[in-house]
């Protein structure tokens, strides 16, 4: 009988973000079919109500196990078919979550002034902050880099991590843009099943 090893789609998403998402076999967009493991296909099945897929053998080779009695129930546990992905996750962020255990790339993060530009904006202001952190990210950052020496340092098939929600301004986006015009590199937000995940790829 199928059973879904998570209570909420909030648990289901936390344990993804610590396992399928900074896992070498994550879902990818330009291949075959986007899953390049089972698992993970099996589990986004089950998020949109496919409970069939997720059988006892998935649920075994994901690590999952009831709570005994008494026993408090855990929902972030490591997939014992993890992979390391962090030769494809490039942090350019300033700062990184305390569990990031992956590859940075620090001349891409924006200084601390160009950080508070936008969090300091009020709410009616901030369509503007973003236009100034757009220019002051150019020249204070961009301007210095060399494109094909940054493409190097990432890596092929890169995903550059920070922050921000999808939809949300990001300097991400700055960095894609500024690698399409330069390089003609084509850089997308990487899709998944029921939404994006704030991460570009590199492709």
């Amino acid at each position: 009988m199928a059973v879904s090893p998570f209570w909420c789609g909030t648990q289901f998403l936390d344990w993804k973000h610590n396992n399928c998402e900074r896992c070498a076999k994550c879902y990818e967009d330009g291949s075959e079919e986007g899953w390049r493991c089972d698992l993970e296909k099996a589990l986004d099945a089950g998020a949109i109500g496919a409970n069939d897929l997720i059988t006892e053998e998935v649920l075994r080779r994901i690590g999952y196990r009831e709570p005994g009695p008494g026993e408090e129930y855990q929902y972030v546990w490591r997939c014992p078919e993890f992979e390391p992905g962090e030769k494809r996750a490039v942090a350019i962020s300033r700062g990184v979550p305390g569990w990031y255990e992956g590859r940075r790339y620090e001349p891409l993060a924006p200084l601390g002034w160009m950080v508070s530009m936008i969090k300091s904006a009020a709410p009616w202001q901030r369509e503007k902050a973003q236009a100034r952190f757009a220019v002051a990210y150019g020249r204070n950052i961009l301007e210095h880099l060399d494109p094909e020496d940054v493409l190097v340092h990432l890596g092929d098939g890169a995903v550059l991590l920070c922050w921000e929600e999808p939809g949300e301004f990001c300097h991400r986006r700055i960095v894609a843009k500024w690698l399409r015009e330069e390089l003609g590199i084509r850089v997308d937000e990487v899709p998944r099943p029921g939404g994006e995940q704030g991460r570009l790829g590199l492709g």
